[in-house]
């Protein structure tokens, strides 16, 4: 078993104390206790495994549909669901895999054009 030191507020540790005691519960136990059933319940979920390349392929897919001059984020390219379970180093990768791609001489099919504000390519489908 590990131990484990934090820092709470003194409203929150009395109020629990308070709580174990009225169980009779070990404060651990009573924490721990807590700490499971925070971790099964439904509003706690992993983050989904999301297939990267799956996503930049449809980005691009979604990219070489929109009409010649369309102004577009990679993200918007993206399921939002699917964008938000990324990291930002994920979206990092994607987004230098992403210009690769469109910007192929060979198959040109966006050009990148500046970022935002917020450091976000902004692309122009060619």
């Amino acid at each position: 078993m590990a131990n484990l030191s934090i820092s709470i507020s003194d409203s929150v540790l009395s109020a629990t104390l308070v709580e174990a005691v009225r169980r009779n519960t070990p404060l651990d136990a009573y924490i721990e206790g807590i700490l499971k059933a925070a971790l099964s319940s439904t509003a706690f979920q992993p983050r989904p495994s999301i297939n990267m390349e799956a996503l930049l392929q449809r980005a691009v897919s979604v990219a070489q549909s929109k009409p010649s001059g369309t102004i577009f984020l990679v993200k918007e390219l993206c399921n939002p669901l699917d964008w938000e379970s990324t990291t930002a180093g994920e979206r990092k990768v994607l987004g230098k895999r992403f210009r690769k791609i469109v910007e192929d001489p060979d198959n040109r099919i966006a050009q990148h054009d500046h970022k935002t504000s917020s450091n976000q390519a902004v692309y122009i489908r060619v």
